[in-house]
């Protein structure tokens, strides 16, 4: 109450106008956060801070148009306004009407020539339009300015990924986990280019990273298998991602049981009776049936066999149909 107890003081300045309604919204108290924000501009008429204000109100209640409103007659009146023009980019970059958004992110390079946050939303809005190679120079003058920018590296090389290059891709990948040598996604994306050039046993080891973020992660009280014997062990296999990858992945289950294992696969309904009259699989589960862990002695998914078993190309399990 730091701010309401300066302006009931008279210490005003549009400033603890500003922060004060920004608790508000943090809180997501928006009647108050709304009351503050007219209450200043009352006495801080076309104050711009204000104004960024207001317009980041009506963009956290969903009302864009407003939100537009705000920040296009902010801009006509200040054409210098960095963060009008910068905000402006980024809710039509959020509606996608890229061709506006890149309208503003030039006009907030105009007042800031170098600024890495503006070159790398351009760069992706670029992308987005699949002009490939203005994202590409977006990226870059970020990295000659700033050459561990760990979001430039990563979106360049997925430019690079985007127009075939996976070499170039590869290399700046690399360069993004020398910066950030735990960061799941570089290797994430690493592994898929490996991958595509054949490069299959790198490729899985470092496609492993995906468990690493969360829309892959799988938290069981079982322990993880990394090659250990499976003589006479239960594991557990959870079928993750589409069912393509069911069917080209499901071949490694035939190597568990010639390891010794006893293999359970828990799958998409959707291809459960047909998973369920293969000879290799012992048992079959639905996705979302309850699982006791007790029951086994190792799990992993079935996309993490090929790493497991190193698989390459020479290697590669190749049955006639199974």
């Amino acid at each position: 109450y730091f701010y309401q107890y300066s302006i009931q003081l008279g210490y005003n300045s549009s400033q603890a106008f500003v922060n004060t309604a920004l608790i508000y919204i943090n809180q997501q108290d928006f009647e108050n956060a709304l009351s503050f924000i007219n209450n200043g501009l009352e006495v801080y008429e076309n104050d711009e801070q204000l104004l960024l204000t207001l317009a980041a109100y009506y963009e956290k209640i969903k009302n864009i148009p407003k939100a537009i409103e705000i920040y296009t007659n902010l801009i006509k009146s200040n054409p210098y306004s960095f963060e009008g023009c910068f905000n402006l980019g980024n809710i039509y970059k959020s509606i996608w009407q890229l061709d506006s958004a890149i309208t503003c992110y030039l006009a907030a390079l105009n007042i800031s020539p170098n600024n890495q946050k503006v070159l790398l939303n351009l760069g992706i809005t670029y992308h987005a339009k699949t002009d490939f190679n203005s994202a590409i120079e977006c990226f870059n003058k970020i990295l000659q300015l700033n050459p561990q920018n760990q979001d430039a590296l990563n979106n360049l090389g997925g430019t690079y990924f985007e127009i075939g290059s996976y070499d170039l891709a590869i290399e700046t990948y690399k360069k993004a986990i020398a910066v950030d040598p735990n960061s799941p996604l570089e290797h994430f994306n690493l592994g898929i280019c490996l991958l595509l050039i054949g490069d299959l046993n790198n490729g899985f080891k470092e496609y492993e990273w995906r468990k690493n973020l969360s829309e892959y992660k799988r938290d069981l009280n079982i322990k993880e298998w990394h090659g250990e014997s499976l003589i006479g062990k239960s594991i557990f296999i959870y079928a993750e991602q589409g069912i393509g990858d069911i069917f080209q992945f499901v071949r490694y289950l035939k190597e568990l049981k010639k390891l010794g294992g006893i293999v359970t696969l828990e799958c998409r309904k959707e291809v459960y009776n047909l998973m369920a009259n293969l000879d290799y699989i012992d048992f079959v589960i639905k996705r979302g049936s309850n699982i006791v862990e007790s029951e086994y002695d190792y799990f992993t998914s079935l996309l993490s066999l090929p790493a497991v078993l190193n698989s390459n190309l020479s290697n590669l399990p190749n049955y006639v149909h199974y």
